[in-house]
């Protein structure tokens, strides 16, 4: 028993003069302190981008950014019908026109006729039907040479280019007009009965040995309601009729 005393006293010193160990190893620490290691996560495949609206440019002076509006697409324009044209008198809308011995303006855009007739007797010229209409196919304007014109009004017909009848209109007209070229003129105004409307008309009549009997007279609707594309008596005579009658010149 002393013996084996002895021996465990020198394994003892012997391990407290070696704490390594006799193999010489440094021992992997076991502290609940020591860094584990990470182990790193795959990274994961971001999805595709899908196309993105560019960033708008900042307005220049403000920082902000504009809001961009869609631009529409203009829908095709719709045929308008066109605007009324007013009725205008300038010199430019006339021009010149020459007949059985006369002048005169009418306007450019007018339609004209011109029709000869028998004569009235014997020994004298046919008549001379010369005829001025406007696009309305209502305002006109006439001129007949060597006429043989017995009432008045006789020639309304040819002027409205139909059968109609007519009384005396405005009384307070002149009797007579005296044209450009100091001749003077007997003169009456009727009113007609039209498409049932008021027609108005001035008719001027001339007899003389040396040009005949020559009737002019023009006409168009007395009065017209609003929004109406045939003008009336007053503002056509003013714009058109007489700037006619005072161009008529015998020759």
């Amino acid at each position: 028993m002393y013996v084996l005393s002895i021996g465990l006293l020198v394994t003892l010193f012997a391990a407290c003069s070696d704490p390594a160990g006799s193999s010489g190893a440094t021992p992997t620490p076991t502290s609940a302190n020591t860094t584990p290691t990470l182990t790193t996560a795959a990274t994961a495949t971001q999805p595709a981008t899908t196309n993105q609206p560019a960033t708008p440019t900042p307005v220049a002076g403000t920082g902000k950014a504009p809001t961009t509006v869609a631009k529409a697409t203009s829908a095709t324009t719709a045929n308008q019908p066109a605007a009324p044209t007013s009725v205008t008198g300038t010199a430019t809308d006339l021009q010149p026109f020459t007949g059985v011995d006369f002048t005169m303006l009418y306007p450019a855009k007018w339609q004209k006729t011109h029709k000869s007739g028998s004569p009235v007797a014997a020994n004298q010229p046919p008549s001379q039907t010369y005829r001025f209409v406007a696009a309305d196919n209502v305002t006109g304007f006439l001129v007949k040479r060597h006429s043989g014109e017995q009432a008045v009004g006789g020639s309304v017909n040819e002027l409205l280019g139909g059968e109609f009848r007519c009384d005396t209109g405005d009384k307070s007209v002149p009797s007579s007009a005296e044209t450009a070229d100091g001749v003077s003129w007997s003169q009456v105004d009727l009113i007609c009965l039209v498409a049932s409307n008021n027609y108005e008309v001035r008719e001027l009549v001339r007899s003389d040995s040396q040009y005949g009997q020559t009737v002019i007279m023009y006409g168009a609707y007395q009065k017209v309601g609003n929004g109406a594309v045939v003008p009336d008596f007053a503002h056509t005579k003013a714009t058109y009729f007489d700037p006619m009658l005072a161009s008529f010149k015998f020759k």
